[in-house]
């Protein structure tokens, strides 16, 4: 039986698609346990996505197109040291200093024109004298389920952009390509987390960055792994500048 998956306007990423650790945290939603999502084609909103299953995992359509796959994965990050209260401060700040050369202003999880309540406005910043992009989270009511757990899909979308953050390459940008995530537990609506992430290896055009949530006792609530997909195509660039990817 096919499945299908909508993604609402208010998850995007890019104005005209969604955030793609939203969408894979959807689809990862097809998988028990840990899961590897890899995205294809920027997903689009507001229009049904269909679900096949095969002997993988499953795939997601739309028309034609191929938007993404979803299968099992093992999971595993060596998380670096927790930076001080006042470092990651220091680090949200740079982010918010920088916000206004900000490619994607309006992406659900890193956009600074997202007023809170709406966005994760997740702002991961270089943290001084370390490798880790860092930022507190502490989500609100909207991404909570009826026992007040936060939705696995928004600690998959938390895990998206601080990656890409973390690679520090602000002259040029990268989309999600896959992500592969372990959440480990649900933290409640209202818990406050440390969300950082870190560079693992690069290959042309391929980067690769780890992250992870961390809770107040210091233990991850999540894990992920991250390919992000360097882009270099003018005409793409435009499109996804000027709002129309």
């Amino acid at each position: 039986m096919n499945e299908t998956i909508v993604i609402d306007p208010r998850f995007c990423g890019p104005r005209r698609s969604g955030n793609g650790g939203y969408v894979s945290g959807l689809m990862a939603a097809f998988i028990d346990g840990p899961a590897r999502v890899s995205l294809r084609s920027p997903p689009p909103l507001s229009t049904p996505i269909r679900v096949e299953r095969d002997s993988q995992g499953i795939v997601a359509v739309h028309g034609d197109t191929m938007v993404g796959t979803a299968a099992p994965a093992t999971v595993a990050a060596q998380i670096p040291s927790i930076p001080e209260v006042s470092a990651i401060e220091a680090a949200r700040a740079r982010y918010e200093a920088e916000s206004d050369d900000h490619a994607l202003p309006f992406c659900f999880v890193c956009g600074p024109r997202r007023t809170a309540g709406d966005g994760l406005r997740l702002f991961t910043g270089p943290v001084d004298g370390s490798p880790v992009n860092a930022d507190f989270w502490t989500p609100d009511e909207t991404l909570g389920d009826e026992q007040g757990l936060v939705r696995p899909e928004f600690l998959w979308a938390a895990h998206d952009c601080l990656g890409a953050f973390s690679l520090r390459m602000s002259d040029r940008l990268c989309l999600l390509g896959a992500l592969a995530a372990d959440v480990r537990r649900r933290p409640k609506v209202g818990e406050r987390l440390v969300v950082l992430a870190w560079p693992t290896g690069s290959e042309g055009r391929k980067h690769g960055a780890d992250s992870a949530l961390i809770d107040a006792n210091g233990a991850p609530v999540a894990i992920a792994n991250a390919l992000w997909i360097e882009i270099r195509d003018p005409a793409f660039l435009k499109k996804l500048k000027s709002g129309d990817a």
